[in-house]
């Protein structure tokens, strides 16, 4: 037995030993979060109530009724009473706090410890690791083929991720282009009032909407391309908006013009929708296949660390 695996199985032996500490010292943690919260609700009450005593033990009575004043001697008896009691559960608190407080430091340093056994465990495995992976045994074969099944899963998941970041951006593109559109659209209407500055705010709005139109494409391109990269069949539909593009450049402003526009913006709506809807899909399975690849992942590494600890 090499002096890795020794000081292995030492270290695991201490971090079995030392593992319930980690629940306790979160119920401690909480109980000491608690205690302090209670303290401080304890400590405006008394505040308020000594407010209140300082109030009514001012009170003159030259001149009062004498119902009136004992009335306020009833209530000042009262209030001192409520402090009184307050101040008894503020005393227990103290002494409860100490108690939890101590336990706190006791299992904090315990946590502390076990956090370094932890570490050293982690250190130790990937030396023995490459121990292994220099033998010539069945031991270390074994985790070669389990390291390249884990650098595979790795992989994939990084793909995976990249593969929903660029979805994630061409959702948001085609929400803005579906938008875009929409604005575009309503100026083609001829009900609408067309004022001094009527074609400037149609043409930018046609401008915002040939570029996230542009965006989308590129993006679009860039996902078929990730999908390579992770055995995806699926291939996106490009934007078939190369014909609403030219309409985009027309700068005619009449009712011919307008309603062909309008026809090309409803095609390209509805498109966009259609794109927006598969994109979503895809999402949702992307977002599957890496809950599998994270669950493989840690599958495979629970296998590579029995491996090396020879159970």
């Amino acid at each position: 037995m090499t002096d890795t695996k020794t000081r292995l199985e030492e270290v695991q032996s201490k971090i079995e030993d030392l593992s319930k500490i980690e629940t306790e010292f979160t119920v401690t943690e909480q109980k000491k979060i608690e205690i302090e919260d209670s303290i401080n609700r304890i400590l405006v009450q008394l505040e308020s109530k000594n407010d209140e005593i300082n109030k009514l033990e001012g009170f003159s009575i030259g001149g009062a009724i004498k119902s009136i004043f004992v009335d306020k001697a009833k209530s000042l008896e009262q209030k001192r009473n409520e402090y009184y009691s307050l101040s008894k559960a503020y005393d227990k608190l103290k002494i409860d706090k100490a108690g939890v407080y101590f336990e706190y430091k006791i299992l904090n340093d315990k946590v502390k410890t076990l956090t370094k056994f932890k570490k050293e465990f982690e250190y130790l495995i990937e030396l023995r690791a490459k121990e292994l992976l220099t033998e010539n045994s069945s031991q270390g074969h074994a985790l070669k083929n389990i390291l390249k099944d884990f650098d595979n899963e790795k992989e994939l998941l990084g793909n995976l991720n990249i593969t929903k970041a660029i979805l994630d951006k061409v959702l948001n593109r085609l929400t803005l282009l579906g938008a875009a559109f929409s604005e575009v659209e309503s100026y083609t209407s001829w009900k609408r009032h067309r004022g001094r500055n009527f074609r400037f705010s149609k043409r930018q709005a046609i401008n915002r909407a040939k570029e996230l139109n542009l965006e989308c494409k590129l993006l679009l391109n860039e996902l078929e391309k990730s999908f390579s990269k992770i055995g995806y069949t699926y291939r996106t539909i490009d934007l078939q908006l190369v014909n609403f593009e030219n309409i985009l450049g027309m700068f005619f402003d009449n009712i011919f013009s307008d309603l062909i526009l309008q026809q090309n913006l409803s095609k390209a709506i509805a498109e966009v929708d259609s794109v927006y809807n598969k994109s979503k899909k895809i999402k949702i399975d992307i977002l599957n296949r890496i809950n599998k690849c994270e669950k493989a992942l840690k599958r495979l590494k629970e296998i590579r660390e029995s491996i090396i600890l020879n159970k």
